[in-house]
């Protein structure tokens, strides 16, 4: 069965924030091939793979509800490899028979972490048994399940080949796609844990941490979206000092103390905001009461410096959206308080100016026109 590749790269993106190789995926089932995916660890390899195979059981491409994944290293034999021997017939034969339902023939999509780790005589077999699509050993001969294997590793091809057998299996998997990310800020470290939390997260947490993240990043090490997963659970559960513990993330904690006077100066800006926001809204109150022309304009000296507190307010970019509105608002409020202020006649010193002159002015005009007529 056909799979749309879009819609598994979406699938997939949707819990892990920056995967860019959903469409291998998709392609590699179409064309009935395997595939390797490689590149440092803690991108979401192994996550993706069962997330693959997740969207193609709902899809009923596959009938196993779960994949079957078998880790490789130099621990990894014959035997594992094909379920094991079958010890009854052993021992009363004395005939080395595998135990090949427990084997990842069986099943239909196979997944295999850190594959070139294994002994060349193990991927020997492998190569066989991917080549002729069925298991040949003695006089057991049965046809294989799989319909795909994904490879997860850390090592690229050309890391991998070091002679004709092991270029013979690589043929095997014709699609490959390096898994990474190609930026590390804040932002993406922020996406990445509220994709893995499904949105259900603590967002000061969320936040210190992928700063924190963001400025261990160097030349020599770059931190995992793995590893930032794992700061924010530990932060979430001992606090955020526990990263002082956590390999890789020094460099970001030398600049915790600032990261942490940044929140708290965004909350007393959001904090100074609101607080001007009220006296505004007080002091145009008082303004559409009778009262004389100088009064009037003091009050609305007092708003426009009020507006201006709210204009140098520095904030954090996802509060930047807030205080446009609050000086959207504010602009609106003045825009009311001339037309009513327009009505006024100035009195001496300077006799039969009417406001609705200075009323034509931008704020900072009127201020400084303001106060050349009271002098």
């Amino acid at each position: 069965m056909r799979i749309d590749s879009k819609d598994v790269s979406n699938y997939i993106s949707k819990k892990l924030h920056n995967f860019n190789a959903g469409e291998e995926l998709a392609w590699a089932w179409n064309s009935n091939e395997n595939i390797i995916m490689f590149g440092p660890g803690g991108y979401g390899k192994s996550d993706a793979a069962i997330l693959f195979h997740e969207y193609l059981h709902q899809k009923n491409c596959v009938k196993n509800s779960q994949p079957f994944i078998m880790s490789f290293g130099q621990g990894m034999t014959e035997e594992k490899l094909l379920g094991g021997i079958d010890m009854k017939t052993f021992q009363d034969s004395g005939e080395i028979n595998y135990l090949l339902q427990n084997a990842f023939v069986e099943h239909e999509v196979v997944i295999f972490e850190e594959l070139w780790d294994a002994f060349p005589a193990v991927l020997l077999i492998l190569k066989d048994i991917l080549q002729s699509k069925c298991v040949r050993m003695g006089n057991q001969v049965l046809p294989i399940k799989t319909k795909m294997v994904i490879a997860c590793t850390n090592r690229s091809r050309e890391e991998v080949v070091e002679d004709a057998s092991t270029e013979a299996l690589m043929q095997r998997f014709l699609f490959e796609k390096e898994v990474s990310w190609s930026s590390h800020t804040p932002g993406d470290y922020r996406k990445a844990l509220l994709a893995a939390t499904g949105g259900d997260a603590d967002l000061k947490i969320v936040d210190a941490v992928s700063n924190i993240c963001a400025e261990s990043n160097s030349d020599e090490y770059t931190v995992s979206p793995r590893t930032c997963g794992k700061a924010y659970k530990s932060a979430l559960i001992n606090g955020i000092e526990s990263l002082r513990g956590m390999f890789g993330l020094k460099k970001g904690l030398a600049s915790y103390k600032k990261i942490q006077k940044d929140i708290e100066e965004a909350q007393a800006a959001v904090e100074a905001i609101e607080t001007a926001i009220a006296e505004i809204n007080a002091l145009k109150k008082e303004i559409t009461k009778k009262q004389s022309f100088r009064y009037c304009a003091d009050i609305y000296c007092s708003m426009y410096e009020c507006y201006s507190q709210i204009k140098k307010v520095a904030v954090p970019d996802h509060l930047c959206e807030r205080k446009h509105d609050c000086v959207r608002n504010v602009e609106k409020l003045f825009d009311r308080v001339h037309e009513y202020m327009s009505t006024f006649v100035i009195k001496p010193p300077v006799d039969s100016i009417p406001f609705k002159f200075m009323a034509t002015l931008d704020t900072r005009a009127f201020n400084r026109a303001y106060k050349i007529l009271r002098k």
